[in-house]
């Protein structure tokens, strides 16, 4: 395992803010005198005359970071994520996702980091999305589930690969056997267990189990909802990424000052894009994960270009070659890179791959 730096920035209005969001001067000078003023009021408005009913995102995120700021880091891109407006997304989400974090205690974490970056005692009571390093495969996250699958077998477990389920056979509130289809021979057989696991989508899940599950537990399951995600991969020999210091003439000029190279490689994670004028919601850079998922990691770099769709819709269908013509495109349009240095590309869709928390997401522990 790799101990890791994370970095991941906001990309708005063609400047990089801290991700999460702390708000500094330096924070301030981006947004603006006046535009940082109006937040601070906003806040404070929020704290005074907070929302009682929390049970949707946008009230949550508005009681902890005010609407202005809301409107400008949450909504647009939170919205982009999920496809449905916030006001209909359980807050559960942003309880998950942001947990204890505010406006007030990323300042306050802001100050503590000015004191200490010892890196054990920077974990100690830090809220999740402020963690700021981390342990990662050598090889990816692949190669944890390698290694799961090698122990497997060194056990004695049998791994079959290239098998769909059909079917759940339940006896008493518990799943004996399952019905599994190998995809290349067309071969059907029941392997009996002790122990069930699933990883597949609920939805999915409930249709399987033989005898059929109650009508409202199939009701539920129909209802629950998932968005899926397509990665266009990019190799690249340099990557076209100015970073601006401030908003308008004067930041590009601090810029200019302080000499920020134009064929320099990001050093985030992820960096997620804030811009309504494309699709694409996050970019990521996978060296900057690990080096050795890189074959020439010296001279090139692999971007990830991340967009959150639904199965079928006009993104999902498009052939690969336009897909990947479309990520170049938008790259462009925000500047991050030019089309003659892309070296290589790929397309990747994954069904299914984050659980929404609306639907019949409220209903689970409701009705259930």
């Amino acid at each position: 395992m790799l101990e890791r730096s994370r970095l991941s920035r906001i990309f708005y209005r063609n400047v990089f803010f801290s991700y999460p969001l702390v708000f500094t001067v330096s924070v301030a000078w981006k947004l603006g005198i006046l535009n940082s003023l109006l937040i601070l009021l906003s806040y404070i408005k929020a704290q005074a005359f907070p929302f009682k009913d929390e049970s949707t995102l946008d009230k949550f995120v508005i009681n902890r970071f005010g609407e202005r700021l809301f409107n400008i880091f949450f909504k647009e891109y939170t919205e982009k994520v999920w496809g449905v407006p916030c006001n209909v997304i359980k807050s559960d989400w942003g309880a998950q996702r942001i947990k204890g974090l505010s406006l007030k205690n990323a300042l306050t974490h802001a100050i503590k980091d000015l004191i200490s970056k010892d890196f054990k005692d920077s974990l100690v009571d830090r809220e999740t999305t402020l963690i700021n390093r981390f342990f990662y495969p050598k090889l990816g996250p692949g190669q944890m589930w390698e290694t799961v699958a090698d122990r497997v077998r060194s056990a004695g477990g049998q791994i079959h690969l290239n098998h769909s389920i059909s079917a759940l056979h339940v006896e008493k509130g518990q799943v004996v056997s399952a019905t599994v289809k190998n995809s290349q021979t067309g071969v059907e057989e029941t392997l009996s267990c002790d122990y069930f696991f699933s990883t597949m989508p609920i939805k999915h899940l409930v249709n399987m189990i033989t005898p059929s599950a109650p009508e409202n537990v199939r009701e539920i399951g129909d209802g629950l909802c998932y968005r899926d995600f397509i990665t266009v991969g990019l190799l690249m020999n340099k990557l076209n990424i100015i970073e601006q210091h401030g908003a308008g003439i004067a930041g590009q000029l601090l810029a200019k000052i302080r000499g920020v190279n134009a064929s320099d490689s990001a050093p985030d994670n992820w960096i997620y894009i804030q811009d309504g004028r494309v699709k694409v919601g996050r970019v990521q850079i996978f060296n900057n994960w690990s080096p050795y998922l890189v074959a020439d990691r010296d001279n090139t770099v692999w971007l990830g270009l991340e967009y959150f769709v639904q199965k079928d819709d006009w993104l999902w269908t498009k052939p690969d070659d336009e897909m990947i013509a479309f990520g170049i495109r938008e790259m462009e349009e925000i500047k991050f890179l030019n089309q003659a240095d892309v070296l290589d590309a790929c397309v990747l869709r994954i069904p299914n791959t984050y659980p929404a928390y609306f639907g019949s997401y409220d209903r689970i522990q409701r009705d259930l």
